[in-house]
């Protein structure tokens, strides 16, 4: 999520904010079996859902059943490293 979030940031999680509707361009977590948890924000589109990453060098990933919402993301905190 570069460059929002970057490694070693702490989030803090809502896990009651689950409903897809009000959920749309904000950041969440998400879990898939295969990739594990994810950080992104959360598209609807005119006929479609994705996940989207605010590093636009990041496709977006479509949703689908595979993917269940555990939270919106509420907060960060953490410091980016600067170059030296």
């Amino acid at each position: 999520m570069e460059p929002t979030l970057f490694d070693g940031y702490i989030i803090v999680v809502d896990q009651r904010q689950i409903q897809k509707k009000a959920l749309h361009k904000k950041m969440i977590v998400a879990h898939h079996d295969k990739f594990g948890l994810v950080v992104s924000r959360f598209w609807q589109l005119k006929n479609s859902e994705a996940l989207v990453s605010d590093n636009r060098s990041h496709d977006p990933v479509p949703w689908s059943p595979s993917w269940c919402i555990v939270g919106k993301v509420l907060w960060f905190i953490g410091e980016c490293e600067q170059e030296s």
